[in-house]
């Protein structure tokens, strides 16, 4: 299996930008138990994140964190545009978005993710995330166990794959179904 760590050697080798989108398993970090899953996260130049995801915060906020935001800078800064007057700058103002991305103006879409590690902590938060993938972890095993259900994948965070499996199909009777047919009876159960 290929590691993070393996990815930033490469792009170490060959002086690449690592970028980890970590938009739903980044935060997964936070659960002492699934720290060795993202070893080389700390070498990644950029990580995205959808806070939605995982951080039990509203929609419509993401998170690119970047080591070095000269880059970012670099390609977006705006300061020669006609279009943008800036008519003064205090110490609070200094930090122009616009230069760090494509969006001139935009919402406080921060808000609501400052708020929610401001108000919980990152304590309580990886006390969630830790007690998601124990809950995930527990599924699987009720899931194993199952006569009719079969764990489709091994649960290494919150994600528990599976499927419903008659038991004629399992047995390889004559008269069981096709793959088609659970395939069909699966679609259903979700719909």
């Amino acid at each position: 299996m290929i590691r993070l760590n393996d990815i930033a050697d490469v792009a170490a080798e060959f002086n690449l930008w690592f970028h980890v989108d970590g938009a739903y398993g980044a935060p997964g970090s936070l659960d002492p138990r699934k720290k060795a899953l993202f070893a080389g996260l700390e070498r990644a130049d950029s990580v995205s994140l959808d806070p939605h995801k995982w951080l039990y915060v509203p929609v419509d906020a993401g998170c690119l964190l970047l080591r070095d935001q000269a880059g970012a800078r670099t390609t977006f800064n705006a300061a020669d545009a006609d279009y943008i007057k800036v008519h003064g700058y205090s110490d609070e103002e200094a930090f122009a978005f616009w230069d760090y991305g494509i969006e001139l103006s935009r919402r406080f879409r921060a808000l609501k993710i400052w708020l929610t590690l401001r108000y919980y902590g990152v304590r309580r938060i990886a006390e969630a995330i830790a007690e998601d993938n124990s809950l995930a972890e527990h599924l699987a095993s009720i899931v194993s166990r199952a006569e009719d259900f079969e764990l489709l994948a091994p649960v290494e965070l919150s994600i528990c794959c599976f499927r419903y499996l008659p038991a004629a199909f399992r047995l390889r009777l004559q008269t069981a179904v096709s793959e088609t047919e659970v395939a069909v009876i699966n679609e259903e159960l979700i719909a």
